[in-house]
């Protein structure tokens, strides 16, 4: 599909301004556009380049037929063939209307697909017959009809999908007709997990967000376990505060041996978990991850977080300690930590006197790693806000003295591990030893059943 190219005189700025309106629901401004007499030619020609360049967040957009009237009457400077691709995506958006966010496809018949129907079609659009996408599928297609035993479903959604790859990259195809070719891939392979991400990601466009979650979870219950597709059920449950999703979701893939998840993996599980407020989850995830890493102590460190999190400060500085020779810990430490029974949710800080005001997210603030650390905070309580220059590394309780009217912190010492606390994650159980973390291997984690 081609356009005009980029011209100086468009106003960039304004043609944005509109698309933010139009993301938002709003086609008043993309009227109006239209319309004035001062908006040259191209201009008109450059927002719709623009649209389509986005045409998976306005698919209401090609709905109207108000819409379409008032391009077409507008923007005449496109040529014939872009005039015909523009007005296919008013077609298809009118002509796949009732399959927008449902599992129900146009292409099929239960299982079977309808491969002239959708042939008939494609051939309609503007795309390269003489790609060797399009000649593997068409080809295999073809000889699967003579040799039954190439008709295998999952071998055509592998070869059908790089296609719809290569068709998305074209802007002069529909959206609909994208995912309706994605339907296809999941009729033929239901485990097929790029094209479950991408037809979720389709969803939440179009902000069908039950649908969404509705397609993760099941692809997770059907065991499509990939990667990929697991992160971001976990990223999505913890960015939507779905505690009990996110709760149920860790206790049943714990147990699962899968053997293609990584430390990096597990790594990224215990931080959406630690963030959540899943402490005691994010440490069995973390404990994990260590495990599989043969001990690196490195790996420690992001444990001092979460135990300080339970409230086990000694074994939290157990972890801190045995991982201080690695380089990312040359520079100082400092933590600050809330005095127990104090309310830390009015605590506010910063690490700069230019930076905004933060929240703090829990009874401690980790600062970062800098010869000389500085922090301002201050409380609801008080008018005067502390400013904290740490002479040296270590842990400072934070506390509120109302006889002062000031925040105050003064050096804590924090004892050695003293009697171990044992911690229970369904049928796992990690007591705070240093013998039990020497001990630590992947073995520990499997489940009895294995």
């Amino acid at each position: 599909m081609h356009f005009f190219p980029r011209n100086n005189s468009v106003d960039y700025a304004l043609i944005h301004s509109i698309l933010k309106d139009l993301k938002m629901g709003d086609s008043e401004s993309l009227k109006e556009y239209l319309k004035d007499s001062d908006t040259d030619a191209s201009s008109r020609a450059q927002i719709l380049i623009e649209i389509l360049q986005e045409r998976e967040q306005f698919l209401w957009l090609f709905d109207s037929e108000d819409i379409e009237a008032e391009i077409f009457n507008r923007v005449p400077s496109f040529s014939q063939n872009n005039m015909h691709d523009l007005r296919q995506h008013f077609h298809h958006a009118r002509k796949f209307k009732d399959f927008k966010t449902t599992d129900e496809a146009y292409y099929s018949e239960g299982e079977k697909i309808l491969w002239n129907r959708y042939f008939q079609d494609l051939h309609t659009l503007p795309i390269d017959k003489g790609s060797h996408l399009y000649l593997n599928l068409k080809q295999y297609l073809e000889l699967s009809n003579h040799e039954k035993g190439l008709k295998n479903p999952e071998m055509i959604s592998k070869i059908l999908f790089p296609f719809y790859r290569n068709l998305k990259e074209n802007s002069a195809v529909p959206f609909p007709f994208l995912i309706e070719t994605l339907k296809i891939v999941l009729i033929l392979n239901r485990k097929h997990a790029p094209a479950l991400l991408e037809y979720g990601y389709s969803l939440k466009e179009r902000g069908a967000l039950d649908e969404y979650f509705d397609l993760l979870y099941q692809s997770f219950d059907d065991g499509v376990w990939d990667k990929e597709l697991l992160l971001t059920l976990f990223q999505e449950c913890a960015q939507h505060s779905e505690v009990k999703r996110l709760t149920k979701l860790s206790r049943n893939l714990f147990s699962q041996r899968i053997p293609h998840l990584d430390v990096e993996f597990y790594e990224k599980v215990r931080e959406l978990l630690f963030w959540s407020g899943l402490f005691n989850e994010a440490l069995f995830y973390g404990l994990k991850a260590y495990s599989y890493q043969a001990h690196k102590q490195n790996l420690l460190s992001p444990l001092r977080k979460i135990f300080f999190a339970l409230g086990n400060l000694p074994f939290g500085e157990y972890c801190h300690q045995t991982s201080r020779n690695q380089p990312e810990h040359e520079m100082s430490e400092v933590v600050i930590v809330v005095k127990p029974g104090m309310d830390f949710a009015g605590i506010h800080y910063k690490l700069q006197s230019l930076d905004p005001w933060s929240r703090l997210e829990m009874p401690f603030l980790f600062l970062p790693h800098q010869k000389n650390p500085r922090v301002e905070l201050s409380h609801l309580s008080v008018s005067e806000s502390l400013i904290f220059y740490p002479e040296r590394s270590g842990t400072y309780e934070l506390k509120l003295d109302l006889n002062l009217g000031k925040l105050v912190t003064r050096k804590m010492e924090i004892d050695p591990p003293g009697n171990p606390v044992t911690y229970r994650f369904m049928d796992y159980s990690f007591e705070t030893t240093p013998e039990a973390l020497k001990r630590l291997t992947p073995f520990h984690f499997l489940s009895s059943e294995d």
